[in-house]
């Protein structure tokens, strides 16, 4: 029975050398398993794929968004390197592994994933944004910006990269508040107003300052706005 079963793997490692998109479909058929909720044969699938075809980046990388989704890390990052290691040019494999680097708080690996899957995909949306969520982490502020303005000029309508800039310049004027700087902090929530204009809470903040400033009109129209955005307790 062994040398038969010997002979079939043969065989199919010699389909997968003739028709290589067998690969990928046993992968693909792999993830719709899991998608299924039939997580054992799904693996199983994946696995076998790779033990016929070892260095198989696209199968590395389809477990290693099973084993993240299954919260088993350290067996995602193994398969996430393992993917980049037969493909160092994987974007998507590099953006992953930052992901999970990121929530470990591992800033310098995640930061050096992140810019190496931009080196293979400059258009890689994705990881310009989650630069700028390091960046904002760490209070690197201006970094965090420069991410985010490049991540929606990539891709105008980004949500979520307008409305994290928007918080990156909130929190800006929130330093610059501490700093006593108010006037560079109605300069941050300006800016903040032109990437996100129904935002309330940059007018409400804006209208402080203002009143900091003694500035009464400004303050009243920034509460207004905040009104008309939503806020009700601006409106009295």
């Amino acid at each position: 029975h062994q040398n038969k079963f010997d002979e079939a793997v043969e065989e199919y490692k010699k389909s997968l050398a003739l028709i290589p998109q067998l690969a990928f479909t046993r992968v693909n058929l792999g993830l719709a398993y899991y998608r299924q909720k039939k997580a054992e044969e799904g693996i199983t699938e994946i696995k076998e794929v790779i033990r016929v075809k070892p260095g198989f980046s696209y199968a590395h990388y389809n477990l290693g968004i099973i084993y993240e989704d299954q919260s088993k890390m350290a067996e995602a990052i193994n398969e996430y390197q393992e993917a980049i290691k037969a493909n160092p040019e994987y974007a998507l494999a590099h953006n992953n592994l930052g992901i999970i680097y990121q929530k470990q708080g591992k800033t310098e690996e995640a930061l050096n994933e992140f810019t190496e899957a931009i080196k293979s995909n400059s258009g890689l949306i994705n990881a310009y944004f989650n630069i700028g969520k390091v960046h904002q982490y760490s209070k690197k502020y201006q970094e965090a910006i420069a991410a985010y303005k490049l991540a929606i000029k990539l891709s105008p309508g980004y949500k979520m990269a307008i409305s994290e800039l928007a918080n990156v310049y909130l929190a800006l004027g929130e330093e610059n508040i501490k700093n006593k700087k108010p006037e560079e902090a109605i300069a941050n929530y300006k800016e903040g107003i032109k990437i996100k204009p129904n935002d309330e809470r940059v007018y409400i903040s804006l209208g402080k300052v203002y009143l900091l400033l003694g500035k009464k009109r400004e303050a009243e129209n920034a509460f207004k706005k905040a009104c008309d955005f939503g806020n009700k307790k601006a409106c009295k």
